[in-house]
């Protein structure tokens, strides 16, 4: 989860992925495919841009 609570982030392993949730949404707001397996994930920023 972002630090502002607005925006939660799930990683898969088959088929490694990413996905981010807007809250205040109720919606995904984008998805990102991987070659390889998400091992550890840290949120840069106040909100999903990093």
């Amino acid at each position: 989860m972002t630090h502002d609570g607005q925006y939660i982030f799930v990683t898969g392993s088959y088929k490694p992925r990413v996905r981010c949730y807007d809250v205040n949404e109720l919606s995904l707001k984008f998805e990102r495919c991987f070659d390889n397996e998400c091992i550890q994930m840290k949120i840069l920023s106040e909100d999903y841009s990093k």
